[in-house]
């Protein structure tokens, strides 16, 4: 399934579109609500590009269940069109920014060296990380230390860890402001667009979505 030029522009429209009538502004709380007049194209939209989903042939037979968290169908759809728009269009579009603004342009790539392009695009992902965090509901009550202060947060709170700051953490990379990719330990502590680690023939324990 392709999307048209008039669906790939609403596409683009709801992922980059400025204030609330984009897909990610709209959907603040309470935020969102306070605008609800105005975001009536942001609705259109994601009922159109929704019914698109829906009407996709790997839908045809889908059945609520508890491995898709008995969700109907229009509202994996619209879980779908969330994942796609926000890790697929807007995460990928921030990594080809930053390969492109931060390898230098003295650094000398063999293109034809598969191995060599994924460590150059790897640390300049990991110098400005495109996805700058990671969101978890806490499985357990939980005592971290920040800035010196303890604080404890209980079962079930939303937290967000930072993926950009673990990712220029001094503590398990040298001087990390630096573009190197010949760091030693760049595969396996890498957790660039939410990976855990990757290896030389491929990714690590966890990939995101």
């Amino acid at each position: 399934m392709a999307l048209d030029a008039k669906q790939a522009d609403d596409f683009h429209y709801l992922f980059f579109a400025k204030g609330f009538n984009s897909c990610v502004m709209g959907a603040l709380r309470p935020y969102g609500n306070l605008f609800g007049c105005c975001i009536g194209k942001r609705r259109r939209l994601i009922s159109s590009l929704t019914d698109l989903i829906l009407s996709c042939p790997a839908l045809k037979d889908y059945v609520p269940s508890n491995s898709n968290g008995n969700l109907t169908k229009k509202n994996y759809a619209e879980v779908l069109l969330a994942v796609v728009g926000i890790a697929g269009f807007i995460g990928t579009s921030a990594l080809c920014k930053q390969v492109l603004d931060d390898i230098p342009d003295e650094y000398s790539i063999d293109l034809d060296d598969k191995m060599a392009v994924t460590m150059a695009v790897l640390e300049a992902a990991r110098m400005k990380a495109p996805v700058n965090n990671v969101n978890v509901m806490l499985g357990n009550k939980l005592t971290l230390t920040i800035n010196g202060k303890e604080y404890t947060f209980d079962r079930g709170t939303p937290v967000a860890a930072s993926i950009g700051l673990s990712s220029v953490d001094a503590n398990q990379f040298d001087n990390p402001h630096v573009f190197n990719p010949e760091r030693e330990n760049l595969l396996s502590s890498s957790i660039n667009f939410n990976h855990v680690g990757y290896t030389k023939v491929g990714f690590g324990k966890r990939q995101c979505p």
